[in-house]
């Protein structure tokens, strides 16, 4: 990699960086004396959870255990760069330490995957200004999903992929969920150094990348099989390859051997993945939880239509530096079809880089090295960044109006600030499901609604609040209380339950704290002295 290249690599980071921080700056600005901005954007439930995690690695935690249930867990590596996070987030101890720890997470995480999706883009295509091109496809890069901001909702099922899918396009993950951007750079550094043929060095090179892909299972255990799976179709594909070839079978051994040792040396934290998800009780439930299925094929021939055709066409002008290496990308867009609909529960998570490889032969289609960019193909590449243009700028319009939960009035920072200080650690609290989903990213306590994948029955548990909060009869509620482990509840007065109603003081609940928006009460069976105390 020459000085240019590094240097122009810098500045695409910083682009980078600075595009998906915008939304974020425009946060903290908006943030005045009767509102503060949590530093988070869109998928908030995904964004506190993350925070939370944080915070248990600050309060001593090195296992996973989701404070999102009260259901009895074990503890489970796993969300790790997380946890470390909170450590080092200790000695200042506050929830904007974690946040900001959270972004400088995300932005180093930028700079490393655009110089590993840079060293892979190169092993195809020679000339630079045809490499920052894909690098700026497979990074800001979208599909047809502008035509549903103008009106052609209903090609789509629900929504694009762009809006919603990390794993199809980039962005989304630049933007808001860190580890998946980092996951994305160990898989396709492993991936170069595969193709980095050194015949002399074939074991180094295996345990390496091995190296690499076990801090890819840290970030996202699921991509770690998907790069077994794409480097062993694809070494099976030269072994063939090679055969009708007459290429020597020593040149294919040493392949396998690669291969053999890359998935052995990256293989304990997948296998200790696999086998606790098998034996673990509340994994099992987490897993049954947590579904992510591929949308209809017309849905993902909208994300990529604006590739596909130019893939077709450029097959015809072979401008890729050697057919070698080009035969990965054509066998990845062969498996993806059956990856994004293989029958798995998290099968939408399988499209993982196929964008990249798209992207490749798109633009080895497109564009010829060192001929003048046509007005045909610089339109074509602009109406790729289209989608995500209209995507940043609805997250800037919705930063705008300080929503809640990603804005917090003075009512739940005061709120959040009492359950910090107060609240016994590892109390079970119940709240509605946007406070639940807030509660653990800024104190040491557990609630039982909040997160879809990670709290146990939650959805089944919210509705029963809704049936039970429409009832005038408060013993149901003091069962369900007793049954669900609740230590506290904190009730929004928008939303009084009609048990309460008629009775404003119930011997089983005894307010510790209330203000304008919300009353916290500690659930006993029994009133102690001193229990009717306010704090205000």
């Amino acid at each position: 990699m020459t000085r240019i290249e590094k240097k122009v690599l810098i500045l695409f980071w910083i682009f980078t960086a600075a595009i998906t921080s915008l939304p974020y700056l425009l946060g903290w600005v908006l943030a005045g004396d009767n509102s503060s901005y949590t530093g988070l954007l869109l998928a908030a439930e995904d964004g506190n959870s993350y925070l939370a995690k944080m915070l248990s690695g600050a309060n001593g935690a090195w296992l996973f255990r989701t404070p999102y249930t009260a259901f009895p867990q074990k503890g489970f590596l796993a969300f790790f760069p997380y946890i470390l996070l909170g450590k080092i987030s200790t000695p200042f101890g506050n929830y904007f330490a974690r946040i900001f720890l959270y972004h400088l997470f995300r932005l180093v995480g930028i700079g490393f995957a655009t110089f590993a999706l840079y060293r892979f883009i190169s092993l195809f295509i020679e000339d630079f200004r045809c490499r920052i091109l894909t690098l700026g496809l497979v990074t800001f890069g979208g599909g047809l999903g502008f035509l549903y901001t103008l009106g052609f909702r209903n090609l789509w099922i629900d929504m694009p992929l762009e809006f919603y899918s990390p794993e199809t396009f980039g962005f989304l993950a630049y933007l808001t969920i860190p580890h998946l951007v980092w996951a994305r750079g160990f898989l396709f550094l492993g991936l170069t150094k595969f193709l980095q043929e050194d015949a002399n060095h074939v074991i180094k090179q295996g345990i390496e990348i091995g190296l690499y892909w076990n801090l890819l299972a840290l970030m996202q255990p699921l991509t770690v099989p998907l790069g077994w799976l794409i480097l062993t179709a694809f070494t099976f594909g030269e072994i063939v390859f090679g055969k009708i070839n007459r290429i020597s079978s020593r040149f294919n051994r040493s392949k396998l051997v690669k291969l053999g040792i890359v998935i052995l040396i990256s293989s304990p934290f997948v296998v200790y993945t696999f086998i606790a998800f098998q034996v673990d009780p509340f994994l099992k439930i987490w897993r049954a939880q947590n579904i992510i299925l591929s949308p209809p094929l017309t849905d993902y021939l909208l994300a990529y239509g604006l590739v596909i055709p130019i893939i077709l066409a450029g097959f015809f002008r072979k401008p890729i530096k050697a057919m070698f290496e080009s035969r990965l990308l054509l066998i990845w867009l062969v498996l993806l079809p059956f990856l994004i609909y293989f029958p798995y529960l998290l099968q939408r998570r399988l499209a993982e880089g196929g964008y990249v490889a798209m992207s490749i032969l798109a633009i080895s289609g497109m564009f010829k090295p060192g001929e003048r960019i046509r007005k045909t193909a610089f339109l074509w590449y602009s109406l790729n960044f289209l989608t995500t243009f209209l995507f940043l700028t609805g997250a800037i319009i919705t930063i705008s109006g300080k929503p809640f939960p990603l804005f917090l009035s003075q009512n739940e920072t005061r709120l959040l600030d009492f359950v910090q200080q107060k609240i016994p650690s590892q109390s079970v609290v119940l709240a509605d499901w946007e406070l639940s989903t807030l509660l653990p990213a800024h104190a040491p306590v557990r609630v039982i609604i909040g997160h879809g994948p990670e709290s146990i029955r939650g959805r089944e548990i919210n509705e029963r609040m809704k049936i039970l909060f429409s009832q005038e009869n408060p013993n149901d509620f003091k069962q369900f209380l007793q049954d669900e482990n609740v230590d506290f509840w904190i009730m929004n007065k928008s939303e009084v339950p009609c048990f309460f109603k008629s009775n404003l003081e119930l011997e089983f609940l005894i307010r510790r704290y209330e203000n304008s928006k919300y009353i916290l009460f500690e659930f006993q069976q029994t009133l102690n002295s001193g229990a009717n105390e306010i704090n205000r």
